[in-house]
């Protein structure tokens, strides 16, 4: 059997706001029905572990059955060199997407919140993989899908917002992998 992922009609919404598909949020590789609730949201900055530069993201954090909420890209110096992997090159963590997205796995998150900074050219990107969808074999690791969905940075600060957070604080703390991240 196969399993079509395709675009369903999917909601975000966060305290009293509704989020819109396509303006707000996008989701990938979801199954065409998901209900989903999250009462608990945990920063995990830019969602890396990386053993080579010992960056660690998840340091003193416990996503397990948590939505967790990560920053993309990397962490990066003043002059532009990534932290991670210390050259003026993306690092696997921003080369290939699923990289976070399997460690978020792993670490056993419920759902995934990427805080996107193109948005629109990301969502332009993926609006037709979308709209067409893809097939996949109906196995076992695909009945074990979490939701990732894609957030501009609008409606992350109004998410954080309703819990009392700043993104700008937890955007500076994420440059530093030191324990700053947790529960919003």
């Amino acid at each position: 059997p196969l399993i079509n992922y395709s675009q369903g009609t999917y909601r975000l919404k966060a305290g009293n706001k509704s989020f819109d598909f396509g303006n707000d949020f996008y989701y990938a590789d979801a199954p065409p029905r998901l209900d989903f609730t999250s009462d608990e949201i945990v920063f995990a900055g830019y969602g890396i572990t990386d053993s080579l530069s010992g960056w660690n993201d998840y340091n003193g954090i416990d996503v397990k059955g948590k939505t967790v909420l990560i920053l993309e890209g990397e962490p990066m110096n003043k002059k532009g060199y990534s932290l991670i992997s210390k050259t003026k090159s993306p690092s696997v963590w921003v080369s290939n997407r699923s990289t976070k997205i399997n460690l978020a796995k792993k670490m056993q998150a419920a759902a995934i919140l990427i805080m996107v900074n193109d948005y629109i050219g990301n969502f332009d990107r993926y609006n037709r993989r979308m709209e067409y969808g893809r097939l996949e074999v109906d196995n076992e690791a695909n009945a074990k899908v979490i939701p990732v969905i894609y957030v501009n940075k609008t409606a992350v600060t109004f998410i954080l917002n309703a819990a009392g957070k700043d993104l700008a604080v937890f955007e500076k703390n994420a440059g530093k992998h030191k324990g700053k991240n947790g529960m919003v």
